[in-house]
């Protein structure tokens, strides 16, 4: 797809809108559609692919494409589900425990109470 459209990693490395514009338009609708298959939300797969083209215009100049602007993207775009579902994992796991850490206080500061009604 990159190569057919003749996008041009050099030219956007030197600062061609033009050029990163057409990159975009060819490759935003077919990366979110990648990054759903991960996420299983279109919100999110947006704001992944929304932040690599952000990413990708802010350090063109840095960026070393080895194979293709196309494999170079969907790779990116892999990447920043998976550490979208990394985050989502350790999100989960951080709930469960402070729901733990309540549901176990809950029952001293139950006692707690009864002890004290107890005494009225």
């Amino acid at each position: 797809m990159g190569s057919s459209l003749n996008i041009s990693h050099k030219r956007i490395q030197k600062g061609d809108v033009k050029e990163f514009e057409k990159l975009f338009h060819a490759f935003y609708a077919p990366l979110c559609n990648f990054a759903y298959g991960y996420t299983k939300d279109m919100d999110e797969a947006e704001e992944i692919v929304q932040q690599l083209f952000y990413n990708y215009w802010k350090n063109k100049e840095n960026i070393k494409i080895k194979v293709s602007i196309k494999s170079y993207l969907y790779q990116a775009t892999k990447n920043g589900c998976l550490k979208f579902i990394e985050h989502n994992k350790v999100k989960g796991k951080y709930s469960n425990h402070v729901l733990s850490q309540n549901t176990e206080a809950e029952p001293t500061q139950s006692k707690i109470e009864e002890g004290e009604l107890a005494e009225i």
